[in-house]
């Protein structure tokens, strides 16, 4: 099956291109493994830094999170060495919470 990208789609992803090359943003490919303990990440970063933000989003859908809130995302994935690496590099740890989650409550339904 083939997918395409609207014209809106194209232009995102021109505009994240552009912004991650300007701001010096991981392009990596991050190894995902699935996992039989959900984990929940949570975070607050400044409107000033929106575009690390957007780029955090973009990650953690990549990893195989699913979106609860903007800035709650769950999922039951091994987060990378590599990743948690980028955060400390770009600064983002003081804004980004992981929880392992051992028991799923109404998280259940998502799964």
């Amino acid at each position: 099956k083939q997918s395409f990208l609207t014209k809106k789609g194209l232009v995102k992803l021109i505009q994240f291109k552009k912004c991650r090359e300007e701001n010096n943003l991981p392009e990596i490919e991050y190894i995902s493994a699935q996992s039989q303990e959900a984990i929940l990440v949570a975070f607050d970063i400044p409107e000033k830094q929106r575009k690390l933000r957007n780029w955090l989003r973009a990650m953690l859908k990549k990893l195989g999170l699913r979106m609860i809130q903007k800035s709650v995302w769950f999922g039951k994935v091994k987060i990378p060495e590599a990743f948690i690496g980028d955060l400390r590099r770009l600064k983002l740890l003081d804004y980004v919470e992981i929880f392992a989650i051992t028991r799923t409550g109404t998280l259940k339904k998502i799964d």
